[in-house]
């Protein structure tokens, strides 16, 4: 209840209405508004944490990927709640307000070879995650994203579109992660004593420099786990 009425006095002062309207039954907008989708994410798993907490237990190490990495640094103590919020914002507004960052992504269930067969020939087309040996997504315009769904399917492959706002994990979010990038520097962000782990990194992390690198790179990385 305490960590419930935390996030609504964040709400509160940074004027974003009622917690209920993101993580409630009354939510609306997930899967569509960038905002409203991340920021239900990170104040889900930040009231999940604190849940755990109140329960004496305390993590050793945080992991995140893609925008689980705002609630990692958050659970890791990089951020207060009401400043990670506000970093979530930031990170939808400088996608919302790059024009460049239409698109989405398509996972896929072929074969890496088949994959690069596919791509090699479409522009503005990317693999953006190399999940596992049975699943990769790709990443581009929808332009591109079409034409690599329709390829796969003509070769006799899974391609799934996938409810994203914007084509994650490739280049065409440059100039986003500039913009971001000047925002997030104009705002706290601590050391931490518990290491972080993120997918564009390797190894551990509790320093604002590293947290500031990943936080820009992993924007347009390509994820292999």
């Amino acid at each position: 209840r305490n960590a419930v009425e935390q996030v609504q006095a964040a709400f509160t002062l940074l004027g974003l209405g009622q917690l209920d309207e993101l993580i409630g039954s009354e939510a609306v907008g997930l899967g569509e508004a960038v905002w409203r989708t991340q920021t239900s994410m990170l104040v889900s798993a930040w009231i999940v944490d604190q849940a755990l907490r109140d329960r004496g237990v305390r993590p050793s190490v945080v992991a995140g990927h893609s925008f689980g990495e705002y609630p990692a640094i958050t659970a890791a103590g990089g951020w207060s709640i009401t400043d990670a919020i506000r970093a979530a914002i930031h990170r939808a507004e400088a996608i919302e307000q790059a024009a460049g960052a239409r698109g989405h992504m398509v996972a896929t269930s072929a074969p890496i070879e088949v994959v690069e067969e596919v791509l090699q020939p479409i522009p503005d087309a990317y693999v953006a995650n190399f999940n596992s040996r049975d699943q990769i997504v790709l990443s581009g315009s929808t332009a591109a994203m079409e034409q690599a769904a329709e390829s796969l399917t003509q070769r006799k492959q899974v391609a799934v579109k996938l409810n994203v706002p914007c084509p994650f994990h490739s280049p065409l979010l440059q100039p986003v992660a500039e913009n971001l990038m000047r925002r997030l520097r104009t705002m706290p962000l601590q050391e931490t004593t518990v290491p972080v782990v993120l997918t564009a990194s390797v190894g551990e992390m509790t320093t604002l420099d590293q947290f500031l690198l990943i936080l820009e790179s992993q924007l347009v990385t390509k994820v292999d786990f």
